[in-house]
């Protein structure tokens, strides 16, 4: 599972149903300053948010 091998990642910028969504894996919470866990952003609004890397249906 990825979640146990990367520290960090996003995905920035993909449009999606005319949405801006990002995506954020940070262990620590440190990489990028917004917690520990895993996040979704819509248009810059924190839609999900778990402390596990996990597949997501967010509804918009």
């Amino acid at each position: 599972m990825p979640q146990k091998q990367w520290d960090w990642f996003c995905l920035d910028n993909l449009l999606y149903h005319e949405k801006n969504i990002i995506v954020l894996w940070d262990k620590t919470g440190k990489h990028y300053d917004k917690g520990k866990g895993m996040r979704v952003f819509a248009d810059g609004k924190e839609v999900f948010r778990s402390k596990n890397l996990s597949v997501v249906k967010v509804k918009f």
